[in-house]
This record gives C-alpha cells, sequence and structure tokens, in this order.
C-alpha cells in the first residue's frame, strides 16, 4: 500500500522521501513477502524517479527516536512537508 502511495504521488510531480529499512546497502530485502524482485527504497525511488517525480532514499528503522528526529530536521532543511503517509507493517 505504502509502495502504492509513493509511487502516485511520484506521478503527480511530488517530491517522495521513501523510508524503510530495505535496501542495497544493507542487503535486507523484503522480496519475499512481496514477491518483488527488488523491494528496496532505492527501487522505489527510481520508479518515482522514472513517473516524473522525485524520490529520497531514506534507509532507516522507524522505531528509531533519533533516527526520526534527524529526518525531520533533514525535511526541515527543505521547506516544508505537505503530506505525511505511515504505511508501516509486519508479517508473521
Amino acid at each position: 500500500i505504502g509502495k502504492g502511495i509513493a509511487l502516485e504521488l511520484g506521478a503527480a510531480g511530488a517530491t517522495v522521501y521513501v523510508v524503510g529499512r530495505s535496501s542495497r546497502k544493507t542487503g535486507i530485502s523484503t522480496e519475499r513477502d512481496v514477491g518483488a524482485t527488488d523491494c528496496t527504497v532505492e527501487r522505489t525511488c527510481e520508479q518515482i524517479d522514472a513517473l516524473g517525480g522525485t524520490g529520497v532514499p531514506v534507509v532507516m528503522d522507524i522505531q528509531d527516536e533519533d533516527a526520526i528526529e534527524a529526518l525531520v530536521r533533514r525535511v526541515e532543511t527543505k521547506g516544508r512537508l505537505d503530506a505525511l503517509i505511515c504505511s508501516a507493517y509486519t508479517t508473521p
């Protein structure tokens, strides 16, 4: 759901910060969960860029309060935040 929202926002020309632990750099991928070959923040950002938006990959654990604060400061330096979509999930 979150990736679909990110792609639609990208198609509308938005700058989308894609946040997650799934990264090419960490070797963590959720492909077993979704059946995708590359379900990382980097790949999602590439898809957003291809749709005309701007994807910004952010590799972090959303349970890390210090990382969240750092991300907020990062976004603040860019100006404003128009929307925040939280779509974290876990599978058993």
